[in-house]
């Protein structure tokens, strides 16, 4: 008779839904998969499809697994594989997503917690509409619009805590199809008697494009990205008068800037420059001038046209090694690329930091990255939004996985889009669950992806 410890529901999407199949419980002293018609799949410490998949396939041959597997439990395992792998299919193919959010020409996605309940909150990149904030309904497992905010071509979404109170940063980019002028962005402050966000403080901002934050040495900061005027870093501050964000230092003279990324290896501070013409470039935090500055080192070494039209950063780490992936919109000048970044000690009390160019990528009009992990492997989403120089038809962005023994990432799946492109990737989990919601510039409603083992469908 077989006896098992029950630890969790292993919720797999199906096609336009979610559906339950089987459970993972204890069986001894191993994990094993047990569906619903009986038998058992002895899976060590990863689920089914994380059982079954391959490191350069995505998905092993279920035949060389049969030594494992029997009778119904084969047979139910087969069913399982080859719908998950038709969902690939049709996806790669422009097969729709299995949820959809009615949220138009939308230029960024963030996703955040608060209190147990998932928020989801859309840019509107038209000029004076409005943005929304959404709300995970537990009941219909749906977003369904919670909070309505007016914006100004909405760039950019920003969540951050500070003292148990929650933030949201709004980048307004402009008013009008005209001149880019400056005008304010907002920083709104989460009520939670009325559960609703409410403006806490305007900042001054041109052509703002992306707002980062972060917290270096037990202080807040809050890094802009001005397309029009030099980029600037706020710093928190509580007085008397109260508790606001003051500006602490202009990060570049130059302009279009269209992202700022912190990081930090060892006790070395960074902040990672996106720049749409000219060098992308890295700044380090200089102790005795208390404020970043530009390091030439860095800017020299990534030189030779993989820097040309950054749009986006993005900082990882993996198995300790510090990776940079950089979004590069322009495709007949430049590649999006991986770098990895090193510290050497030429000599005592001096240290240098390196990059070192690990792979390109063929883009088109790149966009942003998204990084995330899932089941303890790490992957990334490039959105690419066609530029003025390239075809918008059948455009489509890509999802790609780390292989260990490249160390190297490889495509795993195109999200056909057949749009003017996908903005931006945001991935998030709800009820172990993992989604991926893409922004088109598109009236088309947003979709949100979700993992089913093996792709995003």
């Amino acid at each position: 008779m077989l006896s098992a410890c029950v630890l969790m529901l292993l919720v797999l999407p199906a096609l336009g839904h979610v559906e339950r199949n089987g459970y993972a419980g204890l069986i001894g002293n191993n994990l094993h998969f047990i569906p619903p018609d009986g038998g058992s799949i002895r899976v060590g410490e990863h689920d089914l499809f994380a059982f079954l998949s391959s490191q350069q396939t995505g998905l092993a041959d279920i035949e060389t697994q049969s030594s494992q597997l029997s009778g119904r439990t084969n047979n139910w395992a087969k069913q399982r594989i080859a719908s998950a792998k038709l969902q690939c299919r049709a996806q790669d193919n422009g097969f729709d997503a299995v949820m959809r959010v009615p949220a138009v020409w939308t230029q960024d996605w963030e996703s955040f917690e608060i209190d147990g309940t998932h928020y989801l909150v859309a840019a509107n990149l038209e000029d004076q509409s409005n943005s929304t904030l959404y709300v995970w309904d537990t009941r219909q497992k749906m977003f369904v619009a919670k909070q309505v905010f007016p914006t100004l071509q909405a760039h950019d979404w920003e969540y951050f805590e500070i003292n148990g109170m929650h933030y949201l940063a709004l980048a307004n980019y402009a008013v009008g199809y005209g001149p880019v002028t400056p005008l304010n962005s907002t920083i709104f402050r989460w009520d939670s008697n009325t559960t609703q966000f409410h403006a806490f403080q305007q900042v001054l901002t041109h052509g703002a494009d992306n707002w980062s934050h972060f917290v270096m040495n037990g202080r807040h900061y809050l890094a802009v990205s001005n397309t029009i005027s030099p980029s600037q870093l706020l710093v928190w501050n509580e007085t008397d008068l109260g508790d606001r964000f003051d500006v602490y230092q202009n990060l570049t003279t130059d302009i279009l800037n269209h992202d700022v990324k912190y990081f930090m290896v060892d006790d070395m501070h960074f902040l990672a420059v996106a720049r749409e013409f000219g060098s992308s470039y890295l700044m380090t935090w200089n102790e005795a001038q208390a404020k970043f500055v530009k390091n030439t080192f860095i800017q020299i070494s990534i030189k030779g046209g993989y820097d040309w039209g950054g749009h986006d950063w993005e900082p990882f780490v993996i198995n300790g090694t510090q990776y940079l992936l950089l979004a590069n919109y322009y495709i007949t000048t430049a590649k999006s690329a991986l770098f990895k970044l090193q510290l050497q000690t030429p000599f005592p009390g001096f240290t240098l930091p390196t990059l070192e160019l690990v792979q390109t990528f063929a883009s088109n009009g790149a966009a942003d990255w998204e990084h995330f992990v899932i089941d303890n492997k790490h992957y990334v989403a490039l959105a690419n939004t066609p530029s003025s120089q390239a075809d918008v038809h059948n455009s489509a962005s890509d999802v790609f996985v780390w292989d260990t023994d490249a160390s190297q990432f490889r495509s795993i799946q195109r999200i056909v889009t057949n749009t003017q492109g996908a903005s931006a990737f945001e991935h998030f989990e709800i009820n172990h669950v993992h989604y991926l919601a893409m922004a088109l510039h598109d009236p088309e409603q947003a979709k949100i992806f979700a993992w089913n083992g093996v792709c995003f469908v």
